[in-house]
């Protein structure tokens, strides 16, 4: 709504050029793959890295090896995982104190270990860990920059400790990489020696006045020396121990000394980093592998010993996080806790759908991976006697099954389905038992049920009643599932290289015949993934969107009338489509422009009803490859709106007056009192018109609006605000102020489903109506809503009010406050923030919601949409 000239919309200071449309999409599509395609590759490397150094091997010396390391090392291996951890609560807690807040000491501790657990176990982990401590903040307190402040603080002490370590092996002990890459020593010394001197130019950092620097716009601070020392030190701590943890689990007829094994470590580390393959799975074995380069006698020693890192450093945290979660949930079920351990619950619980979508996944890693091995034949011996072969048989099948769905079901808990958390129970529970048929595989048939019984309390987390179908894999996803395939059939051929290949395998069903039925199994599991994928990809998409047809305007009028703001009115332009629940007792309005699904405002209806009609229309976008937007959102819907994964950007504030204690009495109000009183003597009259009187006057309000668009030449704008539409129009009251009789301002007025508040939406007046004649028309229109009984008015939103000026703001703060100080000519800010002023309303913040960092894509399609396409931002 708008009480001045229409604006272009805050976006259109971005500039609104179309770039060639085909070279701009390749090259987002480039970026967007860019690194799939490199986590790909490498994966592919560490792969073949493995097949050509332990390809000559048995499965069962593998097996065998893992066996031989005792449980001191593997306890030993346990506690220094546990000290790491421990470690990273120091994180945690320091990177808090950094942003500037204070929380319990066992809160930060549960957030920590949880978002570290889930945060090792998947690629991006600096992107998941900052998603997860801002769904575990959120309900703190924090924000979304208190949040960034945190993930910050631990990338930099993590970066900080892997700077200092690597640079003091590197000095200390230069030879050992020079003798595993066949690079110089004097390389890998000169290396090392500048990162101990960047390191120390950090610390350095910290004593100088100011201790901030300007990127980009943005103003960074860094910590004081003190905190640079302790972040120092706990890197140095944290991955000190968990190179300690793989250094103990070697062979030790390695010979390998210890700051060798954190040398490696290191190297391989960051290796899997920059792969982004979830827990640099294969990624970093190959490169330690590479670096280690052990002998022939020693190569299954050493992947055995990897095998168990991954379980003592990876796999238990994990399950541990997720028994923290179930124990919560179960507790709060009983009531067993107090407010603190209550309170704990709450943060958990949203972080419930990316833990459990991990478990699941790797349980159906682990189902894969078992059907591509062969079983213990004295397990399977024991088997034969009590299950009939058919039986076996159909074990080995079922879990394939199982695992390709488990992987494909942990996409639906991730997107909270409550489908995917039925599936997953079942897939679950039959795996199990499926395990201990085709081998009495007990190890696994425990993490499932493991699982399993974390899951089942957590139910209420998984509530979008949605079809798994409709759910899209992204091409994150099915990479990562393509990969476990490859896995899984690198580790067939491995595990059976010493078998002959023949035609007859395939039809061989016999006890000891467990090469057939990995190779059907395999095949299975290949065949269901490829399937469902290629139905994802010939899945023929929603219909598209249309504007709401007269019959679904009649459905959302008893919804407005009974729940909908003043500005739920903007329904009735009939512009925009409209996406109901389920239940039809709700809905949005929204437009769609390039790839932008922009909703106007908030969901109309009841609140019990707005979680799952936005996850609706979020997967309904997500199926069509579009963004989810939300234009001029007030406060009070932020926690459903965040909840989708969107983030806020303040876009103004919209102008509302508390009725109740406006008068025109006093100093502060004379220059409105003065409009009112020289109305009169100019000839002019206020009248409200009912629905009815409207549709008798639209000629004259016609004549009105043609002048005013003439006069301004300009043409009507859409989506955020009303146009002059004869059935729109006439379906509210309107405002008018005659001159002798004759129309020459008008206004129709949006009034709230419970009467609580009204507003003005479009407002023209004749180019040669007197002087204060809008002002007139405000006063008069404000004074009739008190004298009806209306709480609040209001006068809509000042674009780019109101944003924080601080150097700490974010960047488009800064932009937003340059475009007004300096944007007057497109549009005139601040006269519209003055003109409101002298109401004095109050102030109400308006946001815009956008996923990832697609702001730039987004402030263009809304301009577009307001102006009613790109001509219209070039016609006005």
């Amino acid at each position: 709504m708008s009480l001045v000239r229409t604006p272009q919309s805050p976006g259109a200071a971005v500039g609104t050029e179309e770039a060639p449309a085909t070279n701009r999409a390749w090259l987002f599509y480039l970026k967007a793959m860019a690194p799939y395609v490199v986590g790909g590759v490498l994966f592919i490397v560490a792969i073949t890295v493995l097949h050509r150094m332990v390809g000559s091997f048995h499965w069962r010396d593998v097996t065998e090896e893992i066996a031989r390391i005792g449980w001191d090392r593997v306890i030993l291996a346990l506690g220094f995982t546990a000290f790491s951890f421990v470690t990273l609560v120091g994180y945690e807690i320091y990177g808090v104190r950094w942003a500037g807040k204070r929380l319990p000491l066992l809160h930060i501790a549960t957030a920590s270990f949880v978002t570290q657990s889930i945060a090792h176990c998947t690629g991006f982990a600096p992107f998941v860990g900052a998603g997860v401590r801002y769904r575990f903040y959120v309900s703190q307190g924090l924000g979304a920059l208190d949040v960034a402040k945190v993930q910050a603080f631990f990338t930099f002490t993590f970066s900080i400790g892997v700077a200092t370590l690597s640079g003091i092996i590197l000095v200390a002990t230069p030879e050992t990489l020079g003798a595993a890459t066949k690079i110089p020593t004097a390389v890998w010394f000169s290396i090392g020696c500048l990162l101990l001197i960047a390191v120390s130019g950090y610390i350095f950092w910290g004593w100088l006045k100011p201790r901030s620097i300007e990127v980009r716009g943005h103003r960074i601070e860094a910590p004081s020396p003190g905190i640079t020392i302790i972040q120092i030190c706990l890197g140095l701590l944290d991955l000190g121990a968990a190179a300690t943890a793989f250094w103990v689990l070697l062979p030790p007829e390695l010979g390998l000394s210890l700051p060798s094994a954190i040398a490696i470590f290191t190297a391989a580390i960051m290796v899997g980093v920059v792969s982004s393959v979830p827990g640099s799975l294969g990624v970093f074995e190959g490169a330690v592998m590479v670096l280690l380069h052990p002998s022939d006698d020693l190569v299954v020693a050493v992947l055995g010993a990897l095998v168990l890192f991954r379980i003592c450093y990876y796999l238990v945290p994990l399950l541990l996080g997720a028994a923290i979660m179930g124990g919560l949930e179960v507790a709060r079920i009983r009531g067993w806790l107090g407010s603190v351990g209550q309170l704990t619950v709450r943060a958990v619980g949203p972080m419930a759908p990316t833990l459990f979508a991990i478990l699941t996944g790797v349980a159906g890693v682990i189902l894969l991976l078992s059907i591509a091995t062969p079983a213990r034949q004295v397990r399977l011996d024991q088997l034969a006697s009590y299950l009939p072969l058919a039986v076996i048989e159909l074990g080995h099948i079922w879990d394939s099954l199982m695992g390709a769905a488990l992987l494909l079901v942990a996409r639906g808990l991730y997107r909270r389905v409550q489908g995917a958390w039925l599936l997953a129970v079942l897939c679950l529970a039959t795996g199990a038992l499926a395990s201990l048929a085709k081998g009495f595989d007990y190890e696994e048939a425990a993490y499932l049920v493991l699982v399993l019984v974390l899951l089942l309390p957590c139910r209420s987390e998984f509530y979008r009643r949605s079809s798994l179908l409709d759910e899209r894999l992204s091409a994150g996803w099915l990479v990562a599932v393509a990969m476990v395939l490859a896995a899984m059939v690198w580790i067939l051929f491995f595990a059976y290289r010493h078998v002959d290949y023949d035609h007859s395998l395939w039809a061989s069903f016999a006890l000891e015949a467990e090469v057939s039925r990995s190779m059907r199994g395999a095949t299975v599991a290949v065949i269901a993934a490829a399937l469902l994928g290629l139905a994802q990809l010939l899945r023929q998409p929603p219909a598209a969107p249309r504007p709401a047809t007269a019959e679904e305007l009649e459905r959302a009028r008893p919804i407005v009338a009974r729940h909908g703001a003043a500005s739920a009115m903007l329904v009735f332009t009939g512009d925009k489509a409209l996406f109901f629940d389920r239940t039809g007792e709700a809905f949005i309005m929204y437009a769609v422009h390039g790839r932008s699904w922009v909703v106007m405002g908030e969901p109309v209806g009841p609140k019990e009803r707005w979680a799952e009609l936005l996850w609706d229309f979020h997967s309904q976008v997500d199926r069509h490859g579009g963004r989810t937007v939300f234009y001029q959102v007030g406060p009070d819907a932020l926690p459903w709106l965040l909840d989708l994964g969107l983030r806020p950007v303040k876009i103004g504030e919209s102008a509302r007056i508390a009725l109740a204690g406006f008068d025109l009495q006093g100093r502060h109000r004379a220059e409105l009192r003065n409009v009112r009183n020289k109305a009169p003597r100019a000839g002019l009259t206020f009248e409200l018109l009912p629905p009815a009187r409207v549709e008798e006057e639209l000629a004259e309000l016609a004549r009105v609006s043609d002048a005013w668009l003439g006069e301004r030449k300009t043409r009507e704008k859409r989506f955020s605000l009303g146009r002059f539409d004869p059935a729109y129009l006439a379906a509210t009251p309107c405002a008018v102020v005659r001159q002798q009789g004759r129309i020459v301002a008008f206004a129709n007025i949006w009034r709230s489903a419970d009467d609580q508040e009204a507003s003005i939406d479009l407002m023209r007046s004749e180019p040669d109506a007197p002087s204060g004649t809008m002002d007139y028309l405000i006063v008069e229109t404000i004074l009739w809503a008190k004298a009806q009984g209306f709480a609040w008015f209001d006068l809509g939103m000042a674009p780019l009010s109101g944003l924080p000026g601080h150097r700490l703001a974010s960047l488009w703060s800064k932009f937003g406050r340059m475009a007004v100080r300096h944007g007057g000519r497109l549009y005139n800010f601040q006269g519209l923030r003055a003109f409101k002023s002298k109401f004095e309303p109050t102030w109400r913040p308006a946001y815009l919601l956008y996923p990832g960092i697609s702001l730039g894509r987004v402030l263009p399609d809304i301009t577009a949409l307001i102006a009613g396409g790109w001509s219209g931002i070039v016609n006005r």
